[in-house]
């Protein structure tokens, strides 16, 4: 599937060459493709669980929001939008945001804050691109997002 790749300037200098660390969190994500959706997918269903609490079966059938009783259903109606790779690292490895779009929210999608395989935070696509969540994390004053 196609995505389109963000990568955050080193120190913000334009036109600068991805650094080590964003070039290793990348070759990560690649390498643990796999994994990485399969840890990802029940944080996604309990997203997609909780915004669908709001609204009622008659508004979910005129939003065309879709049924879906377990987190493999999300593979049909949901896909990988952007991978945003941070100018924020830690242990070598720079952090790394997934933006989705989803059938249910076609305005806000869902995204997801990465370290390695480790999952900082489910959300709509800001959580993508969120560098609080990195920093939180990186510092060690992470809160539950």
């Amino acid at each position: 599937s196609e995505y389109r790749l963000v990568v955050e300037y080193p120190d913000g200098v334009k036109d600068t060459p991805p650094s080590e660390e964003q070039e290793k969190a990348y070759d990560y994500l690649l390498e643990h493709q796999e994994e990485i959706r399969d840890a990802l997918l029940p944080r996604l269903f309990e997203e997609y669980e909780r915004i669908g609490l709001q609204f009622t079966p008659e508004d979910r059938e005129a939003y065309g929001i879709p049924t879906i009783t377990g987190p493999d259903e999300l593979k049909i109606c949901m896909g990988l939008s952007s991978v945003h790779i941070l100018n924020l690292s830690k242990d070598g490895f720079a952090y790394l945001g997934l933006s989705f779009g989803c059938e249910w929210d076609d305005e806000h999608g869902s995204g997801a804050m990465l370290h390695k395989s480790r999952i900082l935070a489910v959300s709509d696509a800001t959580a993508s691109f969120d560098e609080w969540i990195a920093r939180e994390d990186r510092d060690g004053t992470t809160e539950e997002h």
